[in-house]
C-alpha cells in the first residue's frame, strides 16, 4: 500500500487526478488519447506530477504496477494514493 498515502479525501482526490490525467494527455496526445496510451516514461512522469499535485507518496510496487499496468485508468492511481477506507 501507499508510503504517505494522501489524505485529501478521495472525492478530492479524484477529481485532482482527473484533471492532471486531462492536461497531461491534452499536452502531449492526440485528441481521444487515453491514460493506455501513454508510454512507460509518459506513465513515469504523469504519477511524479500527481504525486507532487497530491503530497501523497507510492510505495515501489505500487509504482511498478502503475507503470506496467495495460489498462491503467484514473481510478488505479487514486487507489495507490488513497488512505485506507
Amino acid at each position: 500500500m501507499a508510503d504517505k498515502a494522501c489524505p485529501v479525501p478521495r472525492n478530492e482526490l479524484y477529481a485532482i487526478v482527473e484533471q492532471a490525467a486531462e492536461d497531461y494527455l491534452e499536452a502531449f496526445k492526440p485528441p481521444y488519447s487515453t491514460l493506455h496510451d501513454l508510454n512507460g516514461t509518459q506513465r513515469a512522469e504523469l504519477l511524479a506530477l500527481i504525486r507532487k499535485q497530491t503530497g501523497a507518496d507510492i510505495d515501489q510496487e505500487q509504482w511498478s504496477y502503475l507503470e506496467d499496468r495495460p489498462d491503467l485508468e484514473v481510478e488505479d492511481i487514486v487507489n495507490a494514493l488513497s488512505l485506507p477506507e
